[in-house]
């Protein structure tokens, strides 16, 4: 006895793509952060008492990377340790930007294997045997 999932296999020659879970890390888009999530950001990693400095000199998510160390001072980050720890957030958010854009899909698709019905009765013996079409992901 046929069960539905085997007659949906064998009316649709195509598998679905397998589900992916997103792996959206909402930190890669830092990019986009207004001085207050920024603020939020250091604040919830030990520099907290940083958080008005950030705001008041309005640095953005998109000019934080561009920030150096006579900025920092600048800023009132006088302790060496506190602008060291700065540049090493800053720079684990930008890696995982690359991370994320690296393994971020392009396309997706599946390869046709029958161009007729007559290959398809041919290569799965009239549907008995399962199709497993080839899929891609760029």
């Amino acid at each position: 006895m046929t069960t539905p999932d085997q007659v949906r296999e064998w009316q649709n020659p195509y598998r679905e793509m397998p589900s992916k879970v997103p792996n959206h890390d909402h930190l890669s888009d830092y990019h986009n952060w207004d001085s207050r999530q920024l603020g939020v950001y250091f604040r919830k990693n030990g520099l907290g008492n940083y958080f008005e400095a950030i705001q008041k000199h309005r640095i953005t998510g998109q000019l934080a990377p561009l920030l150096g160390d006579d900025d920092l001072k600048e800023m009132g980050v006088n302790i060496v340790g506190d602008r060291l720890m700065f540049k090493h957030h800053l720079k684990d958010l930008s890696r995982r930007e690359r991370y994320n854009k690296r393994i971020e899909s392009l396309w997706e698709g599946q390869e046709r294997i029958f161009f007729s019905e007559c290959d398809k009765n041919c290569f799965t013996c009239n549907g008995f045997c399962p199709v497993d079409p080839s899929t891609c992901e760029c």
